[in-house]
């Protein structure tokens, strides 16, 4: 059985170094123009703001790249990246603004068992929803990267459109 071979022209064009550049190339191949479409930095958006959300601090690359970008794709997907971490980082403030309150509360005051457990059973049914969204974010991280490589922007469920309410305000 004789393997396949490419034929470039022909094997003593191909021995000599010579080879027609046309042949070589196949029109069919997706990659420049699917890099034109989409960018690399629109496809990883999802995971440099993953990441810049993990280190102190570099949660304003993000905001850079979609600043500074003019590729759309690039831009649409780091949006929906500052979206879903600008709402992560307001339910985790929140969370801590309501939790130490009523802890203290319930420690330094002595409540009737009704009222502490009316004050306790949403702060913990919030903290349960807090932690709900720490899995969450790493497997929306995942799908908006894949949903990204294969072309889509994929928007990130309950999360509100930050980017768009700024820029609304700013533009007023």
């Amino acid at each position: 059985m004789t393997e396949p071979r490419l034929d470039m022209s022909t094997d003593r064009d191909f021995q000599s170094g010579r080879r027609d550049e046309s042949a070589a190339i196949d029109s069919r191949a997706p990659g420049p123009s699917v890099l034109a479409e989409r960018t690399l930095l629109g496809v990883f958006a999802h995971v440099i703001a993953f990441v810049a959300n993990l280190v102190p601090f570099l949660f304003v690359v993000p905001i850079l790249i979609y600043r500074f970008s003019d590729h759309e794709f690039t831009r649409t997907n780091t949006r929906n990246a500052i979206n879903w971490y600008a709402f992560l980082f307001a339910t985790v403030v929140t969370f801590v603004a309501v939790f130490f309150p009523v802890a203290w509360l319930t420690d330094a005051v002595a409540l009737p068992g009704v009222i502490e457990l009316l004050l306790v059973l949403p702060v913990f049914l919030f903290a349960f929803f807090v932690t709900l969204l720490l899995p969450l974010t790493i497997l929306f991280c995942l799908v908006a990267t894949a949903k990204a490589i294969f072309g889509t922007a994929w928007t990130y469920p309950i999360a509100p459109d930050v980017v768009g309410y700024v820029a609304s305000v700013r533009s007023q």
